[in-house]
């Protein structure tokens, strides 16, 4: 088929996966602004109790507020990509969904209608987990989104410690937070929209 006719089905579909994305954009800025405020929290906490101002990875770690940041990070990766490798759950697999749906539609369209009409007009259930649950490039979606939810979870913990020093001319502590927060929802947030994107090279 000629770009003329396949132009209108890959231009929906890159709509479809545009609106999914932001919508990804915006659950990891929520998410990630919650972790900023847990974090903020348990940073305040730890410099009250010790009043010299030498806060310890020890003393945060224990803080309730800092294992809420870490859950609301955890619960980030859930709600991306489900709760487990075997599940069919989370945004961007939704996502997944909504994209073979338009193209299906879009190709049920192309196709002479003596070859369209034993398709039927919906894929099966077990063709929509099957692009849910897709693998592309040998890597789990969680994983694959999961790395950047980690590598903010180990930069929290750093940005806190160096938050957490008084002395000298470090920034003030809404400043290393300020920037952990927004290179976090950078990284996965560009994760998220890659995984979306990406779905539409197998539509």
């Amino acid at each position: 088929m000629t770009d003329d006719v396949l132009g209108p089905k890959d231009r929906t579909l890159a709509a479809v996966a545009d609106r999914w994305s932001k919508l990804a954009s915006k659950l990891v800025a929520v998410a990630v602004d919650r972790a900023y405020a847990h974090a903020t929290v348990a940073l305040t906490e730890t410099l009250r109790k010790t009043p010299d101002g030498r806060a310890t990875l020890r003393k945060a770690r224990q803080s309730r507020s800092y294992l809420a940041a870490l859950a609301d990070l955890d619960g980030l990766t859930n709600d991306l990509a489900g709760p487990s490798v075997a599940s069919f759950a989370g945004l961007i697999r939704d996502a997944r969904e909504d994209l073979y749906l338009e193209a299906f539609a879009a190709w049920l369209r192309l196709m002479p209608e003596l070859v369209a009409l034993p398709i039927g007009s919906k894929p099966e259930a077990a063709r929509l987990n099957e692009m849910r649950g897709l693998v592309l490039h040998g890597t789990d979606l969680r994983k694959e989104v999961g790395v950047k939810v980690d590598e903010a979870k180990r930069g929290l913990l750093a940005t806190m410690e160096m938050a957490s020093r008084r002395a000298g001319v470090n920034p003030s502590r809404s400043d290393f937070l300020g920037g952990w927060m927004a290179r976090s929802v950078e990284s996965i947030g560009r994760a998220a929209s890659m995984a979306i994107q990406d779905s539409m090279v197998v539509m």
